[in-house]
Parts: structure tokens; sequence; C-alpha cells
């Protein structure tokens, strides 16, 4: 007498052919609409008929699966360094009480082979060590992510417009944050020079600087994303830019939505970029959630990405956080 098969549950979830348990490690980079794997399933039966299998993501809205059960990362979601799970399922198509559900693992490694606060390397400098965009604007106390073996550096600092510095102090969520003044610019406070009622009181500076440690990389061989945070709350709600070249040592972050920009002033130094980004530019301030006219208190992240020509291997990474008050 024939055995009958009877429909199985799906045994489990393999990553990229691999997976003998549950629990699987992969590496992925952080950049938004990551490849992050293709998934398959060992199946418990061997008829056509029961091998249909539909795998899904379980109450996860920073992943998607696209196409053949390809994960990705979605579009506009960052991921810090760090570790994370994914909680997938995989149900028989025929039948759902057929189910499985299992955990994929995965780590986003920290490309930054230094992290600190202090000078930025001397050649983003003018000849007395003060910036090169406006007059005499200090080069020290940036927070610096710096990749060695790239020859790669990205800093930000913060200060009053026109006035002082504002010192970052590194807190338990492993960012730098920086306690800064809400309002537009007023005159007599943090040493600011006079009032301007169409610039915010605080201002985020950033340099760029490649072809450190005797490496030949200029600005031009690599990918420069910025995401600027203009939510006040603890979400985000990031306003995206990328580096753009317009010539000889000019490159300018122009928004992913076309909706405003600034500019390098770096002398048409080709491994140079640098300049200061003001929340009272009106293409920020019209972006703002809850424009109010002023930079309302709250908390804003600014995040800095250094990405290899293709775009496909991040080089550097650099996250502060503004705590305006």
């Amino acid at each position: 007498m024939a055995r009958i098969e009877t429909n199985k549950a799906p045994r489990k979830i393999l990553v990229d052919g691999d997976g003998a348990g549950d629990s699987i490690l992969i590496s992925a980079q952080t950049k938004d609409g990551t490849h992050l794997a293709t998934l398959t399933v060992v199946d418990g039966n061997t008829l056509p008929e029961f091998l249909n299998n539909v795998i899904q993501v379980v109450h996860d809205d920073r992943f998607e699966l696209r196409g053949d059960n390809q994960l990705y990362l979605k579009a506009g979601v960052l991921l810090e360094p760090g570790k994370y799970s994914i909680k997938l399922s995989v149900t028989d198509a025929e039948d759902s009480l057929l189910a499985r559900t299992q955990t994929l693992k995965f780590k986003v490694d920290n490309p930054n082979d230094t992290h600190f606060t202090g000078a930025i390397d001397a050649s983003g400098t003018k000849d007395d060590g003060t910036m090169l965009w406006g007059t005499g604007n200090p080069s020290t106390d940036y927070t610096i992510a710096i990749n060695n073996r790239s020859g790669v550096e990205f800093g930000f600092n913060v200060h009053y417009r026109t006035g002082d510095q504002i010192a970052g102090h590194l807190q338990d969520d492993g960012f730098v944050h920086f306690r800064a003044p809400s309002g537009h610019q007023v005159g007599g406070v943090g040493s600011v020079s006079e009032e301007a009622l169409n610039r915010s009181a605080t201002s985020v500076d950033y340099a760029l600087i490649a072809g450190l440690n005797g490496t030949d990389g200029e600005i031009n061989d690599y990918v420069v994303k910025l995401f600027i945070d203009l939510d006040a709350t603890a979400a985000v709600d990031y306003k995206t830019f990328t580096m753009v070249n317009f010539g000889t040592g000019i490159n300018y972050f122009v928004a992913d939505d076309t909706a405003g920009g600034f500019g390098d002033t770096n002398g048409m130094r080709l491994t140079v970029a640098e300049d200061s980004i003001n929340f009272g530019y009106g293409f920020l301030t019209n972006s703002l959630t809850a424009n109010t006219g002023d930079f309302q208190a709250g908390t804003y992240d600014v995040v800095a990405q250094v990405w290899d020509a293709s775009g496909t291997v991040q080089l550097v990474g650099n996250h502060i956080v503004l705590d305006v008050v």
C-alpha cells in the first residue's frame, strides 16, 4: 500500500545558503536601501504542490522583502553600528497553521578606526590654523571620525553663529551631544556680535578631509551623504543631502529632493570640503516638522557618511546630537 504524503511545516530559513540554526550572524552596511541577504526555505515536503511558502518580516518596519525573498533595509532607514535582530516567519501557502518563526541576527560594523574630539588635520586650515571658510573660525574641538586606512576624516563642530564654540559631551547612547541655544541669533549671547532675525542661534560646521596618511584620495573619489534631522521630538525626520562636485575643488551638499543646499569654501583644495550650516537657512526652516519661524527647542540629529566611489562600502560615519534649549 503506497504511503500518502501529507503537507508538513517548513523546517527553517537559510540565509545566502547558510544557516544550521535559528540564529544567523551576517554583516551589513548602514546605507539605506542596502541588500542584506537572500532567503530560502528548507521545506519538510517533497511533492511540488506542498513546496509553496511565504516568508515575512514580523513587526519590524525597518526591513522589507523584495523580489524573490531578497531582504533589504528600507530606504530612509539609518542603522548605527551595533547588533540587530530580525524576526522572520515562514508559512505554508496551503495551510497557514503550518508555520515557523526564526531570528536573523546581524551586526553593523563601525567603519571608523578612531573617533575623537580635537583639531582637524592641518591640511584643512589656513596658515594661521583657522578654518578655510569665514574669518577666524577655530579648527579645534571638532568631533572627528577617521578611517586611517582610507585616509579620510569627517568632523563636526557646533557654535553660536558668529560666536563661541559649544563643547560636546559623549552620552550613554554613544553619541556626542551639544547643548545648543534655540531661537534666532541674539547679540551679546555667547560672544555673538549682533542680532540676526533670519539666522538661528546655532550653527553646525563640517570638515571633510581626504588624502591623509600618505593616501592619494580626493573628495571626488567618495560618495558623501549628510542627514539633518528636522523633527524636534525624539523621533527623526531626515532631510538628505549628497555632495556634488561643481568644478575643481568646489563641492556642495545638494538636497536629494533638490530643495536647497550649501557650499564648500575650501580654496579650491581637492582634498578638503568644509562649510558652516545654519538652521535658519530657508530650505531648512521651511522643512522643520513644527515650523515656528525660529529654531525651536528639541533634539536634532546630524549624521555624515562617507562611502567608497561605488557607494557600497562605508568608510566613515559621524553622528552628533543637538539638545536645543
